[in-house]
């Protein structure tokens, strides 16, 4: 009984270290805004870092099941979740966003999948966009699409990149990009598609409203539509080691989901 008392002891110690340890290696990695999946049900995207950061839906998106896992599915017309205003101590001139992304057909018009980006007369005033952009002229029209990111700091300055290449629908991806303050990459399932460099160009928007809006473009109404789990904000550029591993960590759950 005493062997077996001590069994126990011993290995809950291990779980606890285990968790400590998870916790430690998330801080570690500069995690700074990360939101629960899990739960499958809800009107609210919970925040597992900080409540302030919990996000309210809007058009009621969904949660659908997909595989042994929850995303949230987006109708392309009217849904989308506010998850609250970043501040600059948040984010400081680095930056990494990583989600994956399942997008529908080919629509009409640049569609948000993240970001709290602002424009004002054609300008923008500080903060980040994940986005799905059109691919070429084809403005007002039914058209392919690629995938975009901005970085804007309150100056009116901004950086962007695209790899140029038509986004693959109907199929989960992992889609991040890293700031580095200087370097903008933009990655796809683990790999760098595409970057640009430009110093100093990222910071949160000083001007209402800045809130980040996960599933819409925050300066218009032009909705995602498809699927989105699993988003992650880091407050530092990870290398493009850590993404790699980060996508391939996933990447069987992900393709295994239909």
């Amino acid at each position: 009984m005493f062997k077996k008392s001590l069994m126990v002891a011993a290995f809950s110690l291990l779980a606890y270290m285990n968790a400590f340890s998870n916790e430690v290696s998330d801080a570690d990695n500069g995690i700074s805004i990360n939101w629960d999946f899990c739960k499958g049900k809800g009107d609210t995207l919970d925040s597992l870092s900080n409540s302030k950061y919990n996000g309210k839906f809007f058009g009621q998106p969904k949660w659908v099941k997909q595989g042994n896992g929850y995303a949230l599915d987006f109708n392309g017309s009217n849904s989308y979740v506010d998850l609250g205003t970043i501040e600059n101590n948040d984010i400081k001139n680095q930056i990494t966003v990583e989600v994956w992304i399942y997008p529908r057909a080919n629509f009409y018009g640049d569609r948000g999948v993240i970001g709290n980006i602002i424009r004002v007369d054609n300008k923008y005033t500080g903060g980040f966009l994940l986005a799905e952009w059109t691919l070429g002229s084809k403005a007002g029209q039914i058209s392919d699409h690629e995938w975009y990111v901005i970085v804007s700091n309150q100056k009116g300055e901004a950086i962007s990149v695209t790899d140029g290449q038509k986004i693959e629908p109907g199929k989960w991806q992992h889609v991040a990009f890293t700031y580095d303050g200087y370097n903008l990459k933009l990655f796809l399932n683990g790999k760098s598609i595409a970057e640009a460099g430009k110093s100093d160009m990222l910071e949160m928007p000083a001007a209402a409203p800045a809130n980040m809006i996960m599933g819409k473009l925050p300066f218009n109404n032009l909705c995602f539509n498809g699927m989105i789990a699993d988003a992650v904000i880091y407050n530092k550029a990870l290398s493009e080691q850590n993404i790699r591993e980060k996508y391939l960590a996933l990447a069987d759950k992900f393709n295994g989901r239909k």
